[in-house]
């Protein structure tokens, strides 16, 4: 039995034989659910501060590096390890010198305002490691990058079907996980603190 009689045999048997099938779901949304570029910026801001992140706002990326420069300073950090989308040089993924890292660094390559995520492209030439091994991870996150709904990240990677990352990352604050008694853990599968620095001009 191919496939379309096995389709027409059960729905037969469940009383549908001869029906239209439904319309195929429309997947725009209404506009109202779409944020201004402000209230983006704003609703981002205060969803990632409710998921324990601590979120600052800077004019340019020399502002950030200058920050990431003095968080690194004042903790004493000697291992960091930064991504190759955020300035950095990996060769080989090496899981025990990330693991090693006290810092990870990484650019977004979106950020969603109504879940505080920010979402990674990762694979080959962009280890998600980066921002899974080490206790703490930061973000670049251009303010342009930032969009309002889940969706609109799923409709510009479903765009580039030639070229899709092997690894689509949402990240929305520090890592945490539960047991049955409702005992929250923080860091147990990931970083236990995430900065993140928006840019304002890029």
């Amino acid at each position: 039995m191919d496939k379309d009689q096995f389709f027409k045999a059960l729905a037969a048997r469940t009383g549908y034989a001869g029906q239209e099938p439904p319309p195929p779901p429309r997947w725009e949304a209404p506009r109202e659910l779409f944020f201004g570029e402000q209230e983006r910026l704003e609703v981002f801001i205060r969803e990632s501060e409710a998921l324990g992140v601590s979120v600052s706002l800077v004019p340019h990326e020399q502002a950030a590096r200058e920050a990431i420069g003095k968080l690194v300073a004042s903790r004493g950090y000697t291992r960091v390890v930064t991504a190759p989308n955020a300035g950095g040089s990996i060769d080989r993924v090496d899981h025990d010198e990330f693991a090693a890292a006290q810092f990870g660094l990484c650019r977004a390559d979106h950020a969603v305002a109504e879940t505080g995520s920010i979402v990674l492209e990762t694979g080959p030439h962009n280890p998600r490691c980066v921002s899974l091994l080490p206790p703490v991870a930061g973000f670049l996150v251009p303010r342009s990058k930032i969009v309002s709904r889940v969706g609109e990240v799923l409709t510009e990677v479903s765009a580039h079907r030639d070229d899709l990352t092997s690894c689509l990352n949402f990240i929305s604050g520090p890592s945490k996980t539960a047991d049955i008694e409702h005992n929250l853990c923080v860091g147990v599968h990931g970083p236990g603190e995430v900065h993140v620095w928006i840019i304002e001009n890029l």
